[in-house]
């Protein structure tokens, strides 16, 4: 049975939508569905704190993709202990294009 991270809600909903839910190890903190996800260890966190307008959080994440630097961080302590076998997250344009 291989153990999956998912550091993206839309991943979380596909691999429980596969039948995958048991092997979930670890999600975002932004993952809230389906509902029994809630309360599996969370690997991420916002950089930004949040705020009151829409707009501020939009400056707030066009401001670290400007400068090519990750929205979320990530709890590396607790991927490591996790351990799992496949993590589900994005790559950016900015990243790709540099490869």
């Amino acid at each position: 049975m291989p153990r999956i991270v998912s550091l993206l809600p839309s991943a979380t909903e596909i691999v429980c939508a596969l039948g995958a839910r048991d092997d979930l190890a670890g999600v975002s903190h932004e993952c809230d569905w389906p509902h029994d996800v809630v309360g599996l260890p969370v690997l991420t966190k916002a950089k930004m704190a949040s705020s009151p307008s829409s707009l501020a959080i939009d400056r707030s994440v066009r401001d670290v993709v400007r400068q090519a630097l990750a929205v979320y961080d990530i709890d590396t302590a607790l991927l490591e202990k996790i351990s799992p076998d496949v993590v589900v997250t994005r790559i950016s344009a900015t990243s790709a294009r540099s490869r």
